[in-house]
């Protein structure tokens, strides 16, 4: 159990970052 959380816990700051690197990239 302890590794799925670490795993869905690795992809929400993958996923956030991704949106970050973005958003930096291409400001609105």
């Amino acid at each position: 159990m302890e590794r799925q959380v670490l795993v869905q816990a690795a992809c929400r700051v993958f996923y956030f970052v991704s949106i970050n690197v973005a958003a930096t990239s291409n400001p609105m």
